[in-house]
């Protein structure tokens, strides 16, 4: 199984706010790290506020960093870079009607998550996978281990 959900708090309606104004008044690509997605033009990850940061903190008991990703296309298979994060714990806030699929070594498609909407979860992103997003925009909360 490469996904699996939290039980963990869902984020107050002042919080989603807060997102959405970060998203309004943010950069398109703020997340630093070593990637190339700031090249993939669909795709926006942007650092999460300090009420945000303040949040995941008093939820998750390890040292993280918070962005909120942005997606107004499918993003096609590929795996996280693993220098950052194999697991990401993220909770979207909107599907964008889409769904994420994980492929094996030969790019067969092997499962595909429709996922709950204000609930935490956890996915393998070690795994080649890809979302499809019919109703752009897709936004989610992403939450990764600290490396360093």
């Amino acid at each position: 199984m490469y996904l699996e959900y939290l039980d963990l708090p869902k984020l107050s309606e002042d919080l989603i706010e807060d997102v959405y104004n970060t998203i309004n008044t943010s950069d398109k690509y703020t997340s630093q790290g070593n990637t190339d997605a700031e090249n993939y033009e669909h795709f926006s990850s942007i650092d999460a506020s300090k009420k945000l940061k303040q949040f995941t903190e008093s939820i998750f008991e390890f040292d993280h960093l918070v962005h909120i990703f942005v997606l107004s296309d499918d993003l096609p298979m590929h795996i996280d870079n693993l220098d950052v994060r194999s697991k990401a714990y993220n909770y979207v806030i909107e599907s964008g009607g889409g769904c994420t699929n994980i492929y094996n070594q030969e790019a067969e498609l092997i499962e595909s998550y429709d996922i709950d909407l204000h609930r935490w979860h956890i996915l393998d992103v070690s795994q080649n996978h890809s979302v499809s997003i019919p109703n752009p925009p897709r936004i989610l909360i992403t939450v990764s281990l600290k490396k360093d």
